[in-house]
């Protein structure tokens, strides 16, 4: 494992992005929290997003704790993550999406707030976010409530039962992703609900609030409203790799019914009800 140099370490997938990208950098050579690292990955882009990251690393000369991973297709955002995720040396990762952008405290708040809880150090601490259109912000995206604390089973199966994919407004504790062995799926669908599962299935701790430091900027350009007829079964393999992890952590006694919940909303409910 190298050895942890930063706080945090940023997670940016970048995909057609050009448009939306220097509020997403600006917003990340801002953060109170010092320093930082960030990975941008440059996931097969076919437009100039890597090219205008290069350039705004060398005009604000942030090569030190900035970095550009290029690879050569494009196999999905999660693959894009687990790249970085290889790459990291922060004790705790995020993962901003280059079309969105984030609070200038956002990472010194989360970072703190995991540090400073009685059952410190937390696996995950999260925040909340708020949709942002082209005219209007739009309303808050929360996650379920448990409170700052140890996860007892009940507050599992509660935040299994009623997450929302709201993957970016936390942090996490690299260390503990790594002993776990989570990672993304490797599909263009609901790779973010599956990470999120495994992590839900596995934290010991976690610390909440509610403040809406993320921006999840909404436009038509966006994966997650792209459809295609390979939607459903990109759901249905991320869900399964979901459960096929927790199978293995031996998981399936205290946790199939709500598991099979998930897979159910997830690979089948959701894209039914959004191909109306």
């Amino acid at each position: 494992m190298a050895n942890v140099s930063y706080p945090v370490t940023v997670i940016v997938p970048i995909y057609n992005a050009q448009s939306y990208l220097l509020p997403c950098m600006d917003s990340l050579r801002l953060q109170s929290l010092r320093p930082i690292e960030v990975l941008l990955i440059d996931n097969g882009s076919p437009d100039n997003s890597a090219g205008c990251a290069e350039q705004y690393i060398a005009k604000h000369d942030l090569s030190r704790d900035w970095h550009i991973i290029h690879t050569d297709e494009n196999r999905g955002p999660g693959a894009a993550r687990n790249i970085g995720l290889d790459r990291a040396q922060g004790e705790y990762v995020a993962f901003v999406d280059g079309d969105d952008w984030i609070e200038q405290d956002m990472l010194m708040y989360l970072y703190n707030a995991a540090l400073q809880a009685e059952c410190a150090p937390c696996d995950m601490s999260s925040a909340a976010a708020r949709k942002e259109y082209a005219d209007h912000p739009g309303e808050v995206m929360l996650n379920p409530r448990v409170g700052t604390g140890v996860l007892t089973k009940e507050k599992r199966v509660f935040l299994l039962r009623h997450f929302a994919s709201n993957f970016t407004t936390m942090i996490y504790r690299r260390a503990w992703l790594m002993e776990q062995g989570i990672r993304f799926p490797e599909t263009f669908s609901s790779e973010d609900s599956a990470f999120v599962g495994m992590c839900y299935l596995t934290a010991i701790s976690l610390a909440q609030c509610d403040i809406p430091f993320y921006h999840y900027r909404i436009h038509q350009a966006s994966v997650s409203h792209h459809k295609d007829s390979s939607r459903m079964r990109h759901k249905r393999n991320a869900m399964r790799q979901m459960i096929d992890f927790a199978r293995d952590k031996g998981l399936m006694h205290d946790y199939a019914g709500v598991l099979r919940w998930v897979y159910i909303k997830k690979a089948i409910l959701v894209p039914l009800l959004s191909s109306r």
